[in-house]
C-alpha cells in the first residue's frame, strides 16, 4: 500500500475526503505507536543508540519511528524492538461491526 504524501493531500479542496481521511488516520496510527515505543525505551532507561544497538535498526531510524515520521512499523520492526526491551507483541483484531475480537501473542523463544 502506498502511503499519501501530506503536501500532495494538503491542496485538495475538501479536508472530508476519503483520501485525507485514510492519511490522516495513517499518520495519526504512526504517531501513537511511535510516542509508545518512546515511552517503553525511556521506562527501560535507555537511550535510542543503546536500542538500536541492541535490536540492529539503525538509531536515526528509531529516531524517526519514535517521531512518527517513519509511517506505520512493519511488524518484524516491532517484534525486534520489543525483544530488546524484554517485551512481547500482542495482536487485537476487532470487527468494526460487532464486539468480536481475536487477540494474538506472538511469542518467539530467545536464545
Amino acid at each position: 500500500m502506498s502511503r499519501s504524501k501530506w503536501s500532495d493531500i494538503r491542496g485538495k479542496d475538501s479536508e472530508h475526503s476519503p483520501e485525507f481521511s485514510r492519511a490522516y488516520e495513517e499518520e495519526l496510527q504512526a504517531y501513537q505507536i511511535g510516542e509508545k515505543l518512546r515511552v517503553l525505551r525511556q521506562g527501560r532507561g535507555i537511550s535510542q543508540a543503546q536500542l538500536a544497538s541492541q535490536c540492529g535498526i539503525a538509531q536515526p531510524n528509531i529516531s524517526r519511528l519514535e517521531a512518527g515520521t517513519a509511517g506505520t512499523p512493519k511488524l518484524e520492526t516491532l517484534q525486534k524492538i520489543a525483544e530488546a526491551l524484554g517485551l512481547q507483541i500482542s495482536v487485537l483484531i476487532t470487527s468494526p461491526t460487532d464486539e468480536t475480537e481475536t487477540l494474538i501473542e506472538l511469542n518467539r523463544t530467545v536464545a
